[in-house]
């Protein structure tokens, strides 16, 4: 979370990097981050090894017919799906995944603190970001963006990553 200020309960509270969708792990569609207000998203599994749930209602993209993400634990990882359908070609699609630890690309995929965030590297390009998060008058955390620029979106496009 980011400072408790005037701004954090106003009308400019979705502008603040904290509470933004820009600051989450989720996808920036055709350059559009997902939009605020409640029940933007329907839950289709919760149990304890699988969590999967359509998020398409959360962005404001008129070609965007469908968007299912699929969350699997597995015994040493977790594997992450989404499922995109459009109406027609996407411009884009940017997967972003965002963490405080400082990303670091090896061979084995993109390292960040203990953990290896693995990819489809014919699928899609990386991207690094940062930007700080302002916790107090005195401190800021910065956090670091992790996008996978998918470098060809197509209507009906599937991307997997997996965290070990």
């Amino acid at each position: 979370g980011g400072e408790y200020t005037r701004q954090y309960f106003s009308s400019e509270r979705y502008t603040i990097l904290a509470t933004s969708s820009r600051g989450h792990s989720v996808p920036i569609i055709n350059g559009q981050f997902q939009v605020t207000g409640k029940e933007k998203s329907r839950i289709y599994t919760e149990t304890p090894d699988n969590y999967a749930f359509s998020m398409e209602n959360a962005y404001s993209v008129p070609t965007l017919t469908s968007l299912k993400r699929d969350i699997r634990c597995k015994e040493n990882s977790v594997v992450l799906t989404d499922t995109y359908e459009f109406s027609e070609k996407p411009e884009s699609i940017r997967e972003r995944f965002v963490t405080f630890d400082a990303p670091e690309k090896t061979e084995a995929g993109i390292k960040c603190g203990d953990s290896i965030l693995k990819y489809d590297g014919e699928l899609c390009d990386v991207e690094f970001g940062s930007e700080p998060v302002i916790r107090s008058s005195t401190h800021s955390d910065m956090l670091y963006f992790v996008d996978f620029v998918i470098r060809d979106p197509q209507k009906n496009d599937t991307v997997t990553f997996v965290f070990s």
